[in-house]
């Protein structure tokens, strides 16, 4: 053909090839055209027109109508969610599948759990750390138990009741003033000076978490505030509530500041309410406008949350 012979001409003059290697490039040219058009051509020719036969849409009718019987009569069972007062009423579209009723998450068996719809294995290990005389004292402490997801959580929590007895005395001073406890027989760890020794004799709190509090009170320069035991990592409702309970806060301590005018941004950057994002705000303006004259000052300052502010001031002096 004329076309080839010509193709083939201007390879060779364009290449310098031989006739061989001219013969060579366009053999493996065309493998190459054919394999890349394969995959279409293969498509094209396997094609087949689907087609329904009668028997199968007569199943398909089938399991229409079984479907559509079973949403009628979980809408009909709608209402017996509203014996739950707490249920929130964006869930009720969502059919019952299980048998639920209310129960007190601090004396529940497996059954009722499984009930709820958690897994055997999950309910069990709820169980145990019951035993072992773990407390809820909020529905929320139900998502530290290992294995519990969000999802769970959001499907059980509208059928958990927690008597107001169980919920632990918090402080109602937070970051405003120190919180401080009269020393007692039962109160009897001071929180900030206590060592490892001391605080895993309390229950809950073994020599890792020992450990951890310890080293987060130091990175702080103390606790002023029962509300600041929540930040430590790896913390549980058990280990929670022997620090609140067992622990108190010197009357009138003074916890250790950083001086905001001479502190470096290393050494502000490694307190845990500060960072080094807030570090690098507090840097920059020290360089623009000088030493803060007081600490009022610092409220004028954009780009720190005014919570973590209030918290930050508990710390730092002039």
């Amino acid at each position: 053909m004329r076309w080839i012979k010509k193709i083939s001409y201007y390879i060779k003059e364009y290449f310098e090839f031989s006739q061989k290697e001219v013969n060579a490039f366009m053999l493996i040219s065309t493998c190459t055209c054919f394999l890349l058009f394969l995959p279409y051509l293969y498509e094209l020719l396997s094609y087949k027109e689907f087609t329904v036969s009668s028997s199968d849409l007569s199943k398909l009718d089938s399991l229409s109508t079984l479907l559509q019987t079973y949403y009628d009569s979980a809408s009909q069972n709608e209402s017996d969610f509203a014996e739950y007062p707490n249920l929130d009423h964006k869930k009720k579209n969502t059919a019952p599948v299980f048998h639920r009723t209310v129960i007190n998450p601090n004396n529940a068996t497996v059954e009722q759990w499984m009930q709820l719809g958690l897994p055997r294995y999950l309910a069990e290990r709820i169980n145990k750390y019951i035993q072992k005389g773990g407390k809820f004292y909020q529905k929320k402490d139900l998502l530290k138990i290992y294995g519990m997801t969000t999802t769970l959580y959001e499907k059980t929590e509208p059928f958990l009741y927690i008597p107001h007895t169980m919920q632990p005395e918090r402080s109602q001073h937070a970051y405003d003033s120190f919180n401080t406890k009269p020393n007692s027989s039962v109160l009897s760890i001071n929180i900030n000076t206590a060592d490892t020794n001391a605080l895993i004799k309390l229950r809950g709190i073994g020599s890792k978490r020992a450990a951890r509090i310890v080293k987060y009170r130091d990175k702080l320069g103390g606790f002023v505030s029962e509300e600041q035991f929540k930040e430590i990592f790896g913390m549980d409702s058990v280990a929670l509530s022997s620090l609140i309970n067992e622990t108190y806060i010197e009357q009138n301590f003074i916890p250790k500041k950083i001086n905001i005018n001479t502190a470096t941004y290393e050494e502000l950057s490694q307190h845990p309410y500060i960072g080094k994002t807030y570090a690098k705000i507090l840097d920059s303006y020290r360089h623009q406008h000088g030493t803060f004259n007081s600490l009022e000052a610092l409220d004028n300052i954009r780009g720190i949350d005014p919570t973590a502010l209030k918290k930050i001031k508990w710390y730092i002096t002039l």
